[in-house]
């Protein structure tokens, strides 16, 4: 039996085995932004239900890396109204994303980075307490978009940055919420018929760079300063909605 499907042939998959690598480095580095890296580029080889599920799968190493930092620097009574969020907001994403052209929602998500940036550039600034209840639309815009196109990090990096968190912070914070949306996630995939035996060649695939990746990232994390991991943060969020627009999703095509 293959390892892999015959349709894709030795270059895209090893164009696949670097955008897991690629996308690994950013997740290691700044805690979010995997999936602008992947999605697009898998999601047009193999389609976008495809193209999240098998993300889902190789981001557990990651995850699993991240973790000893990230409880350390964590603030999870901030994380609760993220994740109390995101259960309303999952749910109605991943209904879309199997039932629905997700072109209406890659446009929307595109546009609202674009916003958020310009707002973050022009120096607007909030305060970020446990107390604050926008951090439950925030979790929920988030999962809204983690299960309709994959790319859940804007909402949450752009209302970090607002509130004047260190990037160390930030990272802390979208690894610790990252890990609660991916059980969700995986939940809601599972309930939709996301998930197949046909994807396990793509994460056989994926796997091994996309851990070599987090790990790379990791490291660089550890010599970066806080001033390349801000700028780090600001091309996350401009690269995210420029891959993220259909014409570009097109483009991959």
């Amino acid at each position: 039996m293959a390892v892999v499907p015959e349709t894709l042939g030795g270059a895209v998959l090893a164009a696949l085995a670097l955008a897991a690598l690629l996308a690994g480095f950013v997740r290691g580095l700044t805690g979010y932004g995997a999936a602008l890296v992947f999605i697009p580029f898998a999601g047009a080889i193999v389609g976008p239900v495809n193209a999240i599920a098998t993300l889902w799968w190789i981001d557990i190493s990651g995850t699993v890396q991240l973790l000893p930092s990230t409880l350390r620097a964590v603030r999870f009574s901030e994380v609760r109204f993220l994740a109390a969020g995101a259960l309303l907001g999952v749910p109605a994403g991943v209904f879309l994303l199997t039932t629905i052209d997700p072109v209406l929602i890659r446009w929307a998500a595109s546009s609202m980075a674009i916003i958020a940036l310009a707002v973050i550039a022009s120096g607007w600034r909030h305060e970020v307490t446990h107390k604050n209840v926008p951090g439950l639309a925030i979790g929920a815009s988030s999962g809204f978009l983690a299960g309709s196109i994959g790319m859940a990090g804007v909402p949450l990096v752009a209302f970090y940055l607002g509130g004047g968190r260190s990037p160390a912070n930030i990272r802390a914070t979208a690894t610790m919420f990252f890990l609660f949306l991916n059980v969700v996630m995986g939940a809601m995939l599972w309930f939709r018929g996301g998930f197949g035996m046909h994807q396990l060649p793509y994460v056989a695939v994926a796997f091994v760079p996309y851990l070599i990746g987090a790990r790379l990232g990791i490291l660089a994390f550890r010599r970066a300063q806080s001033r390349t991991l801000l700028w780090a943060a600001y091309v996350t969020i401009l690269a995210s909605a420029v891959l993220g627009l259909p014409p570009v999703i097109a483009w991959f095509n």
